[in-house]
């Protein structure tokens, strides 16, 4: 009987962590996302998905370049296995992230991603702007 309950609580447990990362892709997919849904639907929400998308990578320096999800999701123990200080992007963003960082020349490294995360962001940033005033 114990050992059933443990079970079900080590699952819900592996469900939250799973939970964090789903919430934390849907904030870096905001971007596209906004571009796929009908403007009617979002057009009174654009200036707060705006402002969303501009304070998510403000928030990192009270954490010390860290973002509150992946803070959250490692606490768990999540991403033990990271190799840099970017655990969320080595883990779900290395796809897309290295051949970039090839081309840029940045090593896949702390300080590379780091870099590329900003780069990332600063796009992110641009075309919700974009969306937000001419769309």
């Amino acid at each position: 009987m114990n050992y059933t309950l443990n079970k079900k609580l080590f699952n819900i447990y592996i469900m939250i962590l799973k939970l964090i990362d789903l919430l934390h892709i849907l904030f870096l997919l905001i971007p596209i996302i906004i571009f796929l849904v009908n403007q009617k639907y979002i057009r009174n929400f654009k200036k707060y998905i705006l402002l969303l998308i501009v304070l998510i990578p403000l928030h990192w320096a009270f954490l010390d370049n860290h973002c509150a999800l992946t803070l959250l999701s490692k606490k768990m123990g999540n991403y033990n296995d990271s190799e840099t200080t970017s655990q969320f992007s080595e883990r779900y963003l290395k796809w897309l992230y290295l051949p970039i960082m090839k081309k840029i020349g940045w090593h896949w490294n702390s300080n590379g991603l780091d870099k590329m995360v900003s780069l990332h962001w600063i796009l992110n940033i641009i075309v919700v702007w974009y969306n937000t005033f001419f769309f």
